[in-house]
């Protein structure tokens, strides 16, 4: 008997379980209630409700390539160019060879477009993915690419530049 006393001391049995063996289960206390916050408290502040958030789609990579190829001549050069410290060399060809006219043409050759690349110049254009109609074209960026590269390749070889 004392054994189960210890035992019910220290942990909990279910009343109709200690009866069964002859023991008297008293029950432990409630705990003390928790007073109600004093007068002087303020009541917590509503929540403020949060706006949903409008999360912008991030424009897909042809929106992205519409958008650059949209910039201006000048602007697409100097993104080209940009760190080679070669910017205004660029640009003094491109204003040398069309007055930084995406579609001008020499009446007298091939040559076409911004930095007026001969026809020549055509297989090299299809390697990098561009038509000869995008790069003598109104379009400004097949332009401006194929000549970054031919840059990148061979220096200005391609264009003899004086002053």
């Amino acid at each position: 008997m004392l054994v189960a006393a210890a035992l019910l001391s220290t942990a909990v049995v279910a009343p109709a379980a200690a009866e069964d063996f002859g023991i008297s289960v008293s029950f432990i206390p409630p705990p003390p209630q928790i007073a109600p916050p004093a007068a002087d408290v303020p009541e917590p502040l509503a929540p403020v409700p949060i706006p949903e958030a409008v999360i912008p789609i991030p424009p897909t990579p042809v929106q992205i390539l519409a958008y650059i190829r949209a910039l201006p001549a000048e602007t697409l050069i100097r993104i080209a160019w940009h760190g080679t410290g070669q910017e205004e060399r660029a640009l003094k060809i491109a204003r040398r060879e069309s007055g930084l006219r995406c579609d001008a043409k020499n009446p007298r050759s091939s040559a076409s477009g911004l930095f007026q690349h001969l026809r020549l110049h055509e297989a090299r254009a299809r390697r990098m993915g561009f038509t000869w109609a995008e790069v003598a074209g109104p379009d400004c960026y097949a332009d401006v690419m194929l000549a970054k590269q031919m840059y990148d390749e061979s220096g200005w070889r391609a264009w003899r530049l004086t002053a």
